[in-house]
């Protein structure tokens, strides 16, 4: 097959045509990729879908993360003890009963 034919491929096990060198704008993708979806009737395959999507949230989640110095985690240490020391806590009873009042 050269450069300019077109191909069929499958993607998600749904017949997709594609034309070398050409290139779809980032919208265009994502409505293909909805409308392909949309026609996925098989459960094991959207189970798979989701799963992929949840460990690609993971792996840009875990990305965002920065280490902490040990200068950062002593002053938090501090910090909290101020806190102890000027009565900026609450009691365990305290925190149960803010806890009820978010879920009504």
């Amino acid at each position: 097959m050269n450069e300019n034919q077109k191909c069929i491929v499958s993607v998600l096990e749904i017949p997709y045509i594609c034309f070398n060198n050409y290139t779809m704008n980032i919208q265009t993708r994502k409505l293909t990729l909805i409308e392909d979806f949309l026609r996925i009737t098989d459960s094991k395959l959207i189970s798979k879908i989701e799963d992929m999507l949840k460990a690609e949230k993971i792996k840009a989640y875990e990305k965002s993360l920065k280490p902490m110095s040990s200068k950062d985690f002593y002053s938090m240490i501090d910090d909290s003890i101020d806190d102890v020391k000027k009565g900026k806590v609450d009691s365990h009873e305290d925190f149960k009963k803010k806890i009820k009042s978010w879920e009504s």
